[in-house]
């Protein structure tokens, strides 16, 4: 699969799957799945429906930038449910990266280096190792983790089969199941409506794991 079909899916799974990108796109689900199964590019039509809907073309195109030209069509509803506040004088702060899942991050700048705000939470038994992350998307819906949520996670070297794990693959931050075959071949699996894993290639991509997924939670920052 090459990058712009990769970028594709990860718009696909924003919006709740293929067969609801298709309508927002005034299109048939068997017509833009045909671009995957075909492997071939966008024509200029869909290329320019995509642009109406605010999709950063750059980032289509060469992941630059973000998903979304403009910022509000990242957010999610404000929700006030499942909210709950802390006493900062009793608990260590977590690092909360601003920057959301499913946005570039770019070769040159370190994850970890990316703008944060400290947070008093009390998440998992070693808080002083949890980093959160904003989740843009609905590709987990199924177990959970829903656009707007704060994922937590922990930086670790080894990863095994249907663990949540945080990666980067080609400068993109995703959430996503990860699962290794017997081949060696990688597939980060989401969880929503049918939604096809994506296949690592192990010359053409790049993968790095960042940690496995301790929990998400809605929170008013």
């Amino acid at each position: 699969m090459n990058d712009r079909l990769t970028r594709l899916q990860l718009i696909a799974e924003h919006y709740g799957g293929i067969p609801a990108l298709a309508k927002k796109l005034e299109m048939r689900p068997d017509s833009l799945r045909s671009y995957f199964n075909r492997n071939v590019n966008l024509g200029n039509k869909t290329r320019d429906k995509l642009e109406k809907l605010g999709i950063n073309m750059k980032w289509f195109d060469y992941g630059e930038g973000n998903m979304f030209l403009y910022e509000n069509n990242t957010k999610s509803p404000a929700v006030k449910e499942n909210i709950t506040f802390y006493d900062a004088t009793n608990l260590k702060t977590i690092k909360v990266i601003s920057m959301p899942a499913h946005a570039n991050v770019g070769s040159l700048v370190s994850f970890y280096d990316l703008p944060a705000t400290y947070q008093p939470l009390q998440i998992g038994e070693r808080p002083e190792k949890i980093i959160g992350i904003r989740v843009a998307g609905n590709s987990l819906s199924e177990l959970g983790i829903i656009d707007g949520m704060i994922a937590f996670f922990e930086p670790v070297k080894n990863v095994y089969n249907g663990q949540i794990v945080v990666v980067i693959l080609n400068g993109t931050i995703l959430i996503k199941k990860y699962g290794k075959d017997s081949s060696g071949i990688i597939k980060l699996h989401s969880a929503h409506n049918g939604v096809p894993p994506i296949v690592c290639n192990e010359i053409d991509d790049k993968l790095e794991i960042l940690g496995s997924f301790q929990g998400a939670y809605l929170y008013p920052f």
